[in-house]
């Protein structure tokens, strides 16, 4: 994984704060990879939200915090609730 020790620590204590205590985030895409260079940072974020415009509100302040913290250049977050986990898991049997 190429994620330095204080990219991991900014993405994790953010998370937790913006997200509360149930969220789960994974790092997915090229940074997953270690003989690749470059690209940015995909993380896939499952939280119990399910109020989209709690949602909104709290990735807006997890990206501001991890920009002022300059963990990362670009970002790129992808969200999944428990409702729409579970239709995904009976679709795919």
């Amino acid at each position: 994984m190429r994620l330095s020790p204080m990219q991991k620590q900014a993405i994790c204590e953010s998370a937790l704060r913006y997200f509360g205590k149930e969220v789960q985030v994974w790092l997915f895409g090229s940074r997953v990879d270690d003989t690749r260079k470059g690209g940015d940072i995909d993380l896939y974020i499952e939280t119990p939200t399910q109020n989209a415009e709690e949602l909104i509100t709290a990735k807006l302040q997890f990206l501001r915090e991890l920009h002022k913290k300059k963990s990362a250049i670009k970002k790129s977050i992808s969200f999944c609730t428990e409702p729409l986990r579970q239709s995904i898991c009976r679709s795919i049997g």
